[in-house]
């Protein structure tokens, strides 16, 4: 529900500013002019360094202590971004050093006094070798002596008088940091240790830092209103201006007389755009988060939330088609649900989402007796007593009793008329051809697409149409012309087969309602604009192809529908797991196509085709100045 918004002048002592503006936050009613501010503006500066302590001692699962304060929030998250930081050099000198340890190792304990002795008495110049096995080091250089071999490795010593240079051998330094390496590696790995219990340690005072960064956020935010406060008679009154709701009107004026603040209603000035509030809860809260997917409706704008919830997960349900994906959709809504125990307000309305399509797609598969695209005998409850099928087997009586040309059409493929309504849908001309209920349901599912469109743009006409009175001969015209294209396209309208309507007089009837609709919105917008008003008669050509626009329910729908039906066939090719396995993988892929499809196409419909009637968007929201969320 959107909500008229005033302004108001808040007039008040300089020495009550304070109050008032923290009162008026926790309230949260009141978008100060100028107070603006966000929770990346903030970090932009001064507590980027809070939030990145945070995402570092997140990762430490430990007991929380919330009494704690930290005092100095920014101080305290430098020094775990520089113990951070210190752990990782370590880390990567640790790694250098296990990599020298692993050349060494194969060596043994060396004694490197007593070979510098024995350098030092003799003539011998002692030096280590490594090497691939492939080298063949032994060949290389006659004076190597071969120590070890260790998987792929050879390790050699060499005795000398001279230097000597041993390509494709890699020297391993004799040097006092090569001896104490495992010495320096236990070392390393107790400064690991100590750093990640300091960190350990600080973890526990996450939610004391995130306390934190939202206590300073709200301060930010009431000094970013002060800032922009005029202060008259040498500061000893202080002014401000804002935007109330007409819902909070009463609070507002409640902190105003417990303070001695003046409130008064000022008017918008020419040029003024005041913010859009929409007021919503439930079911209308979730459809006001798909609203400002596309844009903020506009001050003069009413509320399309709950329309575009009903209308999106209506066409998200016929685009997937499937009652075993909307299952699926809900058991996630469900484990969702249960295994996320920390949710956010913005958690919680997704979650109600998904359990919204989820039982749309349930409730229209049970239509469609479609589930995980098995083809269901006719014997089968959930296809008998299905509404589609009702549908089908109405047209099918229409025919027969019409013996029309569709009753002709199955003569000549099976060489005799048939005898009951069961042959008539069911029997097939040859054993890998369709039978006719195939055709009919699609024909059903085509009609019912359009008739959704129809629909679904009347309500929209319907919603603005007295602001647009000349909108009204669209409605003539969209009603007009269904019944005409039935006619005209020889196609059996579902309106001939349920209410008994005759298709010839009916188109009849139906082009001279669309006439009479064209001609009222031609002399409306004429005498409305003058004479460039007669290029409203243009408008017939949106309204026809907005209507065209929603074949891509049906034409999605089947596309979905023909590869899990091919997805199933090819698995009763197969041995058994490989089947699962195949199966899981193609659902999977082909229900991952049906959300992708239906999110768009069915959001699509609605911010185009719907709201080319009844939006105005380029508003605003109401952003009022209110404590951040604490979870």
């Amino acid at each position: 529900m959107r909500v008229d918004v005033e302004k108001f002048l808040f007039v008040g002592p300089a020495s009550q500013k304070d109050e008032f503006i923290l009162a008026c936050q926790k309230q949260g009613s009141i978008q100060f002019f100028g107070a603006k501010t966000s929770l990346s503006d903030l970090l932009a500066k001064d507590f980027f360094d809070v939030t990145q302590a945070i995402k570092i001692l997140i990762p430490y699962d430990v007991e929380q202590t919330p009494h704690v304060s930290i005092v100095d929030p920014l101080s305290f998250s430098r020094m775990v971004i520089a113990d951070k930081l210190k752990l990782e050099e370590l880390h990567l000198t640790r790694r250098e050093v296990r990599e020298k340890l692993q050349k060494v190792t194969p060596f043994g304990k060396i004694p490197l006094e007593m070979i510098r002795e024995l350098e030092s008495k003799t003539s011998l110049r002692f030096r280590l070798w490594t090497a691939h096995v492939a080298t063949r080091g032994t060949e290389v250089c006659p004076h190597l002596i071969e120590t070890a071999t260790v998987s792929t490795r050879q390790y050699f010593l060499s005795l000398t008088k001279e230097p000597i240079d041993l390509p494709g051998l890699e020297e391993i330094p004799l040097t006092e940091e090569t001896v104490n390496l495992s010495q320096t590696m236990q070392e390393l790995t107790k400064k690991i240790e100590n750093i990640e219990d300091y960190l350990k340690h600080r973890a526990a005072f996450v939610v004391s830092l995130r306390r934190a960064l939202i206590d300073e956020l709200d301060g930010k935010k009431r000094q970013h209103v002060l800032e922009n406060a005029l202060f008259p008679l040498e500061n000893r009154l202080f002014s401000v201006i804002g935007w109330v709701p007409e819902s909070l009107s009463e609070s507002v004026h409640a902190i105003c007389d417990s303070m001695n603040i003046l409130a008064e209603e000022v008017p918008i000035l020419s040029g003024e755009a005041p913010p859009t509030c929409l007021e919503n809860k439930n079911f209308s809260r979730v459809g006001e988060d798909l609203v400002n997917i596309y844009d903020t409706p506009s001050p003069s704008d009413t509320d399309p939330s709950l329309w575009v919830l009903f209308f999106f997960s209506l066409f998200f349900a016929m685009i997937v088609e499937d009652g075993g994906y909307g299952l699926v959709f809900l058991i996630a809504a469900l484990i969702m649900h249960k295994k996320i125990t920390k949710k956010s307000s913005t958690t919680k309305r997704f979650i109600k989402l998904t359990a919204i399509l989820g039982t749309s797609c349930l409730i229209w598969g049970l239509c469609t007796h479609c589930f995980f695209g098995i083809d269901l005998s006719p014997k089968n409850p959930l296809f008998s007593r299905s509404p589609i099928t009702y549908l089908v087997e109405k047209q099918a009586d229409y025919h027969l009793t019409r013996n029309d040309h569709k009753v002709a059409q199955w003569t000549q493929l099976h060489g005799s008329p048939p005898t009951s309504r069961d042959q008539f849908l069911y029997e097939r001309p040859a054993p890998h051809a369709p039978p006719f209920q195939r055709a009919f349901m699609e024909a059903t599912l085509l009609e019912l697409a359009l008739l959704t469109g129809c629909i679904h743009i009347m309500v929209s006409i319907c919603r603005y149409l007295s602001r647009r009175i000349m909108n009204a001969g669209w409605l003539l015209l969209i009603a007009g012309g269904y019944l005409f294209a039935a006619n005209y396209m020889h196609a059996t309208s579902l309106f001939h087969y349920l209410f008994g309507l005759d298709p010839a007089s009916s188109g009849e009837k139906g082009l001279q309602v669309a006439y009479a609709g064209l001609f009222f919105s031609l002399i409306a917008s004429v005498c409305k604009h003058g004479l460039p008003g007669a290029f409203e008669i243009t408008a017939a050509i949106q309204v026809f192809a907005d209507v065209l626009s929603y074949l891509r329910i049906f034409a999605l729908a089947l596309a979905g529908t023909l590869i899990a039906n091919l997805s199933n066939q090819l698995a009763g090719k197969l041995p058994f797991i490989i089947a699962v396995m195949m199966l899981i993988f193609a659902h999977s892929m082909n229900m991952l196509m049906s959300i992708m499809g239906g999110v768009i196409h069915g959001l699509r419909l609605n911010f185009l085709e719907w709201y080319h009637y009844s939006f105005e968007g380029g508003g605003t929201p109401f952003t009022p100045l209110k404590l951040e969320e604490r979870q």
